[in-house]
């Protein structure tokens, strides 16, 4: 029976920008608040669930970009990639139709087909740069890194003056562990423009990462008095101290940036890993739960609602959960993991074990993170048969055991979420 482990390493998760224009127009450095939804009778869409005015006419594919932006700004991606789809059978070459349906797909989890979208809309408009931005933003999520890399830099040789673009390259930087870089970019950003706030978070994340805590809860602090009420700002300074173990004050940053905004994904997945690791299932689901509502593109919130379903025997569910955090991003390493547990000790599915902690084992082994028991956990599989393994026990009560000592039938690590990005489609 292995112990359930909360791992102290850092995961960095850097701020990215994403863009939603309008129709037929280039995409603005800074997007503007999208158009008062409309008003009408709904007609049968071709897509289950979603329902959409049937248009004709010249006009028609204008119309349905601007009741895409309209649903997008009320975050209603579903909605929003079926009327973007829709402009574009109607005009296959509305280089804004595939852009804005990418950025739709982009926040559905759906980023392959996201980032064929961004290419073909580079592909009808070679200068379309935001397209290159959120191109880059689709390989992010995928852990493609050289290749956002390789967008991100297109955008900043295009236009150095584009603040977006050097905070998404040094996001890229800081995710490929390339400190010194990152932290140049932001400093760049910030005697550009001192109140752009990602590049103030993503600098905590930086000087975190470099183990000096206490100056990146200065910047971090500094960076509230900028903008009291950024919600993003105040989830991610609460993730930083839940990984310093201070669960209490985490807490309530997560609880204050819920109270900005409710609807705030990053905020609900930190509070749920919190949950997780202090044995508060039922809220822990509550929470995660509700975040994949709101923004089902997140692949460590899928592995968060995965340890929980399976702790509350909820087999199938939590396959499912894990099966759509590698089909967001099958670099995520602890999918696997989680994933590999799950067949070993819920399925009793030898090979199936083997097979998912070995892709853990080939995408972190080199890696500081990594879970030094993994190769014996294989090797003791492919000895021979499982033995049936023992019922799991529930969760203990609160306050009677802590993540340390509480054995538990598995090892699920709570995965922190990415913060969602700044300044786009929302």
């Amino acid at each position: 029976m292995k112990a359930l482990k909360i791992s102290g390493r850092m995961m960095v998760f850097a701020l990215v920008v994403l863009f939603v224009t309008n129709a037929c127009a280039s995409a603005p450095t800074k997007p503007t608040p999208p158009p008062p939804r409309p008003m009408a009778r709904p007609a049968a869409s071709t897509t289950p669930g979603v329902t959409v005015l049937d248009l004709a006419g010249p006009d028609a594919a204008r119309q349905y970009m601007q009741q895409g932006n309209s649903a997008a700004g009320a975050g209603e991606w579903k909605r929003a990639e079926e009327l973007y789809s829709r402009a574009i059978k109607i005009d296959p070459r509305l280089a804004e139709g595939y852009y804005n349906r990418g950025v739709a797909r982009l926040k559905l989890g759906n980023n392959e087909s996201a980032s064929k979208d961004m290419r073909v809309a580079l592909q009808l408009k070679r200068d379309y740069r935001a397209a290159t931005v959120n191109l880059g933003a689709a390989y992010l999520a995928t852990g493609r890194l050289n290749n956002a890399l390789q967008q991100f830099n297109n955008v900043v040789n295009q236009d150095p003056a584009n603040l977006d673009a050097k905070n998404n390259l040094g996001a890229v930087y800081l995710r490929l562990g390339q400190y010194d870089r990152a932290e140049e970019l932001f400093k760049e950003i910030l005697r550009r423009d001192y109140k752009f706030i990602p590049a103030h978070v993503n600098m905590a994340l930086v000087t975190y990462y470099r183990n000096k805590p206490q100056l990146a809860e200065r910047i971090f602090k500094n960076a509230e008095k900028l903008d009291p009420k950024n919600d993003d700002l105040v989830a991610n300074y609460g993730y930083m101290l839940m990984t310093m173990g201070e669960l209490n004050l985490a807490r309530a940053q997560f609880e204050k940036a819920l109270t900005i905004n409710p609807n705030n994904p990053t905020a609900l997945t930190d509070l749920g890993a919190l949950e997780i690791s202090l044995r508060q299932f039922d809220q822990a689901s509550a929470h995660l739960e509700r975040a994949i509502q709101i923004d089902p593109s997140n692949a460590r919130t899928w592995v968060n609602v995965g340890i929980v379903r399976r702790v509350k025997g909820d087999t199938d569910g939590a396959e499912t959960a894990y099966k759509t955090a590698i089909g967001i991003d099958a670099s995520l390493a602890d999918a696997y993991l989680n994933y590999g547990i799950l067949m070993e000790e819920s399925r009793q599915d030898r090979q199936s074990a083997i097979d998912e902690y070995s892709r853990y084992w080939q995408a972190v082994r080199d890696k500081n993170e990594a879970n030094p028991r993994v190769p014996e956990w294989i090797d003791t599989l492919q000895k021979g048969p499982v033995a049936a393994a023992p019922a799991p026990k529930g969760p203990a009560p609160k306050g009677e055991a802590t993540p340390e000592t509480q054995e538990l039938k598995g090892d699920d690590e709570p995965a922190s979420g990415a913060p969602p990005p700044a300044g786009g489609g929302q």
